[in-house]
């Protein structure tokens, strides 16, 4: 009995845990760039559809870049567009590797995941669809190594 009570338990907790990490996820979209190479007029878009501008959220940012990526960092221009048509722009810098040249993402073998907290307990200013589009501010014409890029949108942790 106590055994198959421990069984239960270890087979419940991480299921618990799993799905309150999900919950927590309102959005996580990526796309991969050409594999010839990123090129400097691409853009990369994804939409959200804000239903409640009340719930605070992190804002981040992430990129799988391959081993043969020639730079430690990688600048990306990123334009919001508002519900209401309004447009920013933010200039974000993302940093791929350590000074000594260590990958600072996680992966085995030659493809490197990383995810960048761009903002951190923010409340959409509106409900509506928003539009993020991307495109690197590198100077190469096509940037190779890069692989994907994506947006993840989810509940600020207020257990805090």
């Amino acid at each position: 009995m106590k055994t198959r009570l421990l069984g239960l338990i270890f087979i419940i907790l991480p299921v618990l845990f799993l799905s309150s990490c999900e919950d927590s996820i309102l959005t996580e979209q990526s796309a991969s760039v050409d594999p010839l190479g990123w090129k400097i007029d691409d853009t990369v878009g994804f939409s959200y559809l804000v239903k409640d501008s009340l719930i605070p959220v992190d804002f981040i940012l992430t990129a799988r870049n391959e081993s043969n990526y020639p730079y430690s960092n990688m600048f990306i221009f990123m334009d919001t567009r508002f519900p209401d048509g309004r447009m920013i722009r933010d200039t974000l810098e993302l940093t791929l590797a350590s000074t000594d040249g260590k990958w600072l993402g996680e992966g085995f073998g030659s493809l490197k995941y990383s995810s960048f907290l761009v903002k951190h307990n923010v409340l959409f200013p509106m409900n509506g669809t928003y539009r993020f589009i991307m495109k690197h501010g590198m100077r190469d014409e096509a940037l190779k190594g890069i692989h994907d890029i994506g947006i993840k949108i989810q509940k600020t942790n207020t257990d805090n």
